[in-house]
């Protein structure tokens, strides 16, 4: 993700995803450590990310793959908010089907997105 934030950087936008700045994986691969402050202050961080983009991308994760959905939530904040949603992968729900969603199966197809506008 680091490497799809520099190529989107390098067109001149911001990425506001503070969650690629730190290192905050546990052995379980989760988010934060077992403590609640931990799991709140990462929630706060990516509702006011969502908050302050223009565009969001969202990455689905494999079919059958057992993600942490904290994704979905991001996804229905952006739309409730009119942002400019970009769905990168496949479908994954239904929400990925309203007309405003723009949908792409690659990084680059997204990335050629960006540069139209």
């Amino acid at each position: 993700m680091r490497q799809i934030r520099a190529k989107i950087s390098a067109l001149g936008h911001e990425v506001q995803s503070r969650w690629l700045e730190e290192e905050f994986q546990t052995e379980a691969g989760k988010r934060g450590t077992n403590e609640d402050c931990h799991r709140e202050k990462w929630a706060k961080y990516d509702y006011q990310d969502v908050l302050l983009c223009d565009v969001m991308l969202n990455f689905t994760e494999p079919p059958n793959s057992c993600g942490r959905g904290g994704r979905h939530v991001e996804l229905g904040l952006a739309i409730a908010w009119s942002k400019r949603v970009i769905v990168v992968g496949h479908r994954e729900n239904v929400f990925h089907h309203l007309p405003q969603v723009e949908f792409c199966e690659t990084v680059d197809e997204a990335i050629k997105l960006l540069e139209a506008r």
